[in-house]
């Protein structure tokens, strides 16, 4: 069984209940990422920011609710990644998505440069509509 990874834009108190749900998707509007872990965002915050993360990632994706043993765990984007990803321009995807498919991370999940600008397109789209309507953005994951 694999890593099951989802995105998920809610009300900043929705957070508690993001971590009960065994499907986000049926109640938020989500992107589905399964195989990411919860450091590839780590990785994508520095391609994007050209800033490493210096291993705290917890700075800019503080646990927030589920089970911190068991899982699912729930992540909460801060708003210096939000910011970034949601800054990113249409003509700089392709170079984000390439610089990202290349880390170790997604080299181990089998990502292509393809699927990874599919789910950057994605992220810049959730990232934008969390900011246009006062949203949060969730890492939710579960094994």
């Amino acid at each position: 069984m694999g890593i099951l990874t989802d995105v998920v834009i809610a009300r900043p108190d929705e957070a508690e209940a993001i971590g009960l749900s065994d499907y986000p998707a049926e109640s938020w509007t989500t992107l589905d990422m399964k195989g990411i872990l919860y450091e590839d965002f780590g990785t994508l915050y520095a391609v994007i920011t050209g800033t490493a993360c210096d291993g705290d990632l917890e700075q800019f994706l503080p646990f927030v609710a589920g089970d911190k043993d068991d899982g699912p765990w729930v992540f909460r984007f801060n708003d210096d990644i939000l910011s970034a990803i949601a800054a990113i321009a249409p003509g700089a995807i392709e170079q984000v998505a390439a610089a990202w498919a290349a880390s170790e991370g997604l080299q181990m999940g089998g990502w292509s440069v393809e699927d990874a600008s599919a789910v950057v397109v994605g992220l810049v789209d959730l990232a934008c509509q969390a900011r246009k309507n006062d949203l949060a953005m969730f890492v939710w994951t579960s094994l």
